[in-house]
């Protein structure tokens, strides 16, 4: 009989799956005998990915980090949408009364913006058309949409 076990590495954190627990607890065992480990349990959150437990399965989100990205944009009472962008819906650049004056703050919503483009292609168009609008944080400016 085939067994798997699927293995994540980023820095020194360590994921490991398999379809049976047992096989984790083996590999544990043989990997501590020659790192220093500490099992963390059931996997939380990793990379942004909240991980949510259900029978026989794990379901992966990221709701924490998009409502921490929309809370370091003060943007935590926007609507949303049901349905993303369309090409046919015209950008364009407005003032609004508070500026985006800090540009570290900026690059670090337009960072967590492009990261969602890697984790998240259903947004990617959205977040690409916004993002062509600005190559500097924007003094005064917003953005609105011609299509409402």
């Amino acid at each position: 009989m085939h067994h798997e076990i699927n293995a994540l590495l980023q820095i020194d954190d360590l994921i490991l799956t398999a379809s049976d627990p047992k096989h984790i607890e083996q590999l544990n065992k043989a990997l501590q005998l020659e790192f220093s480990l500490k099992d963390l349990g059931q996997l939380d959150y990793f990379l942004s990915i909240e991980a949510t437990h259900v029978p026989s399965s794990v379901i992966l989100t990221q709701r924490k980090y998009m409502n921490d990205l929309l809370a370091k944009a003060n943007m935590q009472t926007c609507n949303g949408l049901a349905t993303l962008a369309t090409p046919q819906e015209k950008l364009s650049l407005s003032v609004v009364d508070e500026p985006i004056s800090a540009a570290t703050l900026y690059r670090t919503i337009v960072g967590g913006l492009q990261y969602l483009n890697l984790t998240r292609p259903n947004v990617a168009y959205s977040v690409t058309k916004y993002l062509n609008l600005f190559t500097l944080p924007p003094l005064g400016i917003g953005m609105q949409s011609n299509e409402f």
